[in-house]
């Protein structure tokens, strides 16, 4: 049965994280063991990107919800799948998407492939610095590779948003560009300044979310 949580506007994020292919476990424990750790996770809490406090920054009359996804440094595209549709079951209708980085590749290829519920009436979808097909070749996205047919995706028009800077290091310009193609009557904001959106300042997007909501 659908659990309605409450009749506030509900918005839902998907953060990033990093793929590997099954024969790169020592890779992935590479890059483990070079992870920054903090002693005092209290202080560090205190510099929360922009997703942290993006419930606070809209007010009152918002829920903001941030699952961690499961294993997000080891990312498996199945697993993120299987709790996303948990957390789909939770929503009213007419509840907004965001996707970060692999957030907004795993968002692109789970619409693209299964749809949304019609009875959820999402308000919208917003990508931001989204993958690609890894225009990078540095980007490993092994299970969370896009479908070739990206039509269902694409039917959702105007309600798709993407935001890219043009100085992202980690997610090339190349990707912003490749998703223009695959959706040509979406909405596409372009930005200088933020790189990978790692930024405890993201004002412009909560102008988009409340645009969403405001028709």
């Amino acid at each position: 049965m659908k659990q309605i949580l409450d009749s506030r506007k509900q918005v839902l994020v998907i953060h990033g994280g990093n793929a590997y292919s099954p024969d790169e476990h020592q890779k992935y424990l590479d890059d483990l063991a070079a992870s920054n750790v903090y002693l005092e996770y209290k202080d560090y809490q205190r510099s929360r990107k922009w997703k942290e406090t993006l419930g606070h920054n809209l007010g009152r009359g918002w829920i903001v919800c941030n699952p961690t996804m499961p294993s997000r440094d080891n990312a498996k595209y199945d697993a993120w799948k299987v709790w996303f549709e948990n957390h789909l079951e939770i929503l009213n209708p007419g509840a907004l998407l965001i996707g970060h980085s692999l957030g907004g590749i795993f968002l692109a290829k789970y619409i693209a492939e299964n749809g949304l519920p019609e009875e959820l009436e999402i308000r919208g979808v917003i990508l931001v610095a989204a993958t690609h097909h890894g225009e990078n070749p540095n980007a490993t996205l092994y299970s969370f590779e896009l479908p070739n047919d990206m039509s269902k995706l694409a039917a959702l028009g105007p309600k798709v948003t993407l935001m890219h800077s043009k100085d992202d290091e980690v997610v090339w310009w190349a990707d912003f560009e490749a998703y223009k193609q695959d959706l040509p009557n979406a909405t596409f904001k372009e930005f200088d300044h933020y790189g990978h959106f790692s930024v405890k300042e993201f004002p412009e997007i909560l102008e988009v979310i409340q645009n969403y909501f405001a028709h």
